[in-house]
Formats: structure tokens, sequence, C-alpha cells
């Protein structure tokens, strides 16, 4: 259990670049009104819709076969700070990260266009991704297309980077204690029989509270979500590439200076962790670090056992992405792991998330 209260603390908020030191908080229990009173413009006009997520501090400490998690917005005996507000080598106050799947802002239409899951009219030099309400997420994208499309947006932008994903894990297991997000948040977007962009998919904003339920049918439904802390689609829907992240085999090799994103390199990455398993399957157990990657495999998806999430295994370089997509069932949940696809890889089924 957290020392304090942090999952209060993180609040929605309308985010303009260039202007990322004053954002607009939102009210939390209702997106479309301003915390301060008046109606919201959640379509891009008024700035990005992000969780703002304060600096805080952390400790782990395994022992036996239990993992311990704890966090708090004041030092502690023991704490430091999570490593996601050491960014670009200075300790920033607040991360952001975007409520929705990205969407396809078209410069030349000079508007946010719906994802069709092909892309086909995408301009690699000057269109954009966003978090706003009301489009269908962009898609089909190689992981690089993405990052130079966060990277316009302005300084500091990106896609959701590793250290980023890893506090999306810390303030979900500090919350819930449990490892099955299915069980605990719902199954999602995730119960299609088969992959279709335009079946499965339907534009942003289901979720516009902190405290909204997450809708799951057993059929596969394009209103399904699930919703961590008011963030929508953290799982199911589309895969989402995670940026600062290089795996080779099993290794893993991190970079937390946006500008220094690369693929299929170790040049200004550290290793970090024991290394993934060598094999696909329900990951079993948890690597003795931070940031919960899977150690092992061979896990049955059981709530009471194991991780319940899946780990897909290619070796060489790959550019990994989290959650599952729509029609992956019960492998998907916010310890889905698809370190599968090369860095040149993109397809209909993975997206990105925009963060600051």
């Amino acid at each position: 259990m957290p020392i304090f209260d942090l999952h209060a603390a993180c609040n929605p908020v309308l985010l303009v670049p260039g202007s990322e030191l004053s954002p607009t908080p939102l009210n939390p229990t209702n997106y479309n009104l301003l915390a301060a009173g008046g109606a919201s413009v959640l379509t891009g006009a008024s700035g990005h819709v992000m969780l703002q997520v304060p600096q805080f501090q952390y400790s782990y400490s395994f022992s036996g076969t239990s993992h311990k998690y704890q966090v708090s917005l004041l030092p502690f005996a023991g704490s430091q700070i999570f490593p996601a507000f050491i960014k670009s080598g200075v300790i920033v106050p607040y991360r952001y990260i975007g409520i929705y799947p990205a969407s396809w802002y078209d410069v030349s239409a000079a508007a946010y266009v719906d994802g069709d899951g092909v892309l086909s009219g995408w301009d690699n030099a000057t269109d954009k991704i966003g978090s706003i309400v009301g489009k269908k997420p962009a898609s089909n994208l190689t992981r690089a297309k993405f990052r130079g499309a966060a990277a316009r947006v302005g300084a500091g932008w990106s896609i959701m980077d590793f250290w980023l994903y890893a506090l999306a894990k810390m303030l979900y297991i500090t919350k819930y204690g449990d490892f099955d997000s299915q069980t605990v948040l719902g199954q999602g977007n995730s119960r299609f029989s088969a992959w279709s962009f335009a079946t499965d998919i339907s534009a942003t904003g289901k979720v516009l509270t902190i405290n909204a339920i997450g809708q799951s049918t057993s059929g596969g439904n394009t209103g399904d979500y699930v919703n961590l802390l008011g963030i929508e689609d953290i799982f199911g829907g589309l895969y989402e590439f995670i940026d600062g992240w290089n795996i080779n085999s099993g290794a893993n090799y991190i970079c937390s200076t946006p500008a220094n994103f690369a693929d299929d390199t170790t040049t200004n990455y550290s290793a970090y962790g024991s290394g993934n398993p060598a094999a696909s399957g329900w990951q079993a157990t948890l690597q003795q670090n931070v940031a919960m990657l899977p150690a092992t495999v061979g896990g049955t998806g059981n709530s009471s056992v194991d991780i319940c999430d899946y780990y897909w295994y290619t070796s060489g370089w790959v550019a990994p992405c989290v959650g599952g997509y729509a029609a992956d069932g019960s492998y998907v949940g916010l310890f889905y792991l698809h370190a599968y696809s090369a860095s040149s890889n993109a397809g209909g089924n993975i997206g990105a998330r925009l963060c600051f």
C-alpha cells in the first residue's frame, strides 16, 4: 500500500505545447468541465488532454517470492525519486501521460482526422499526434515515425517512454495490489474474435472521469475500454509502442533523454535488468527490479499464482509494444509485453500515446 495517497494527487489537465509550466486543470470527475468552472474543449483547440503525475518517491524490495513497492509524495526511509522524473538528466516536478491514445493531426488539413488503420495520407515531415477526444486513434506507423510526430508537437514531447510505462505500472500496483489488471480494471477492448480496425476501434473519449468504471463485453464492442486513473485504454484496443527502450534477444537497454531515442542501438542507452525470457509464454515471475519486467514464463495466466499477462519473444533487435490489442483476449493487460516486432514494423493494430 502507498505511504501517502499519491493517486489522489494525479489530475487531468489541458497542456499547451510551449506553455507546459501552466497547465489548465480539468474537473477530475467530468473532463467536459474545467476545474475552475465552465466548459472545457477536449478536441485539441485548448491543448492536449493529459494526466499530470507529480514527482514522487519510491522504494522497492524483494524477499522470498514477494515484491514490495511503496510510493509517497514525501521522502521516507530508504526512498528515492522515481526514475521517470529524471528526464534528459534534469529532475522535473511533473510528468504527463496522454489520457487518450494518440490521434493524427493532419497539418495539410489543419485538423485532427480519424485514423483508419492505414494512414495512407500521412506526411512524415509535418504531421503530428495528439491526445484529444473524438477521433479514431492513429496506427500503422513505425515507432520512429511516431517518435518524429511527437517531437514535432514541441521540445521534450515524446511517445510513452520506458520509465513512464514503469510509472503507470507503479501507480496501478500501489493502488490495487494485484497483478491481474483485466480482473481489477476490466477486460477492456480485447474480446473481438477477429481483427479489423474499422470494426474493433472507436473514437477516443470514452473515459471522461478519473473514476469511470471500465466497460467490457464478452463478445467485443467498440465501446469497451479500461480506465487507469483517468487514462483510457492503457491496455486493449491497440498495441502501443514504448520508446527509450530497445531489446536485443531479451536484453533491455533504456534511455531517459528523448533527443537520443533511436532504434536498434545501445548508443546513449544503458543496460537494465537481468534479461527477459528467451521464449514466449504466460509470465510466471518478475525480475527483481522496480520496472516489473518478466523474469520467467510458464505460468497459467491464473490470477492467484501468476502475473496473468502474456509475453512474446523473438531474437534480435525489437521495438517493444505493450498492452495487447482488441482481438488478444485474455493475453492483454498492463503487464503484457510484445517483444517481437522489428523497429521497421508498422501495423494497423499498433499505435502510441503522447507524453511529456
